[in-house]
């Protein structure tokens, strides 16, 4: 069975062990990134299948990084994780195409669910 390849870009060793943790090996082959940048050098080096990506992070925020993700990888599903609770974050998340958007503390199910269905509305690509 071919995995699922998912990119964590967040900024939280803690937050990025829990993200780990909640995606089974067996389904999901993980890489992370500290920040936006390494995540946006991560992107072009692992070819994740979905990307989870923190909204506030030091350096290059992420909004920052999604305009990137998606003019390099338009079709690239990215779930954004903020504490951030503000409506306007969420309209500038959706105005640079977000395709979900998860306020923490999320259940682990939740982040499950999103990921299975964005993942199952693209094909898994052969060969990967």
């Amino acid at each position: 069975m071919n995995r699922r390849r998912v990119l964590i870009v967040d900024d939280d060793e803690a937050i990025r062990a829990l993200l780990r943790l909640t995606l089974p090996t067996e389904e999901y082959e993980v890489t992370e990134a500290v920040d936006g940048e390494h995540g946006l050098r991560m992107l072009g080096e692992t070819e994740p299948d979905l990307m989870l990506l923190d909204w506030k992070m030091p350096g290059r925020h992420g909004s920052l990084v999604l305009d990137e993700v998606k003019a390099r990888r338009p079709t690239l599903p990215v779930i954004v994780l903020t504490s951030e609770m503000q409506e306007h974050h969420r309209r500038l998340a959706e105005s640079l195409r977000v395709d979900a958007f998860l306020t923490k503390p999320f259940s682990p199910i939740e982040l499950l669910e999103t990921i299975e269905r964005l993942l199952g509305e693209r094909p898994l690509e052969q060969g990967t």
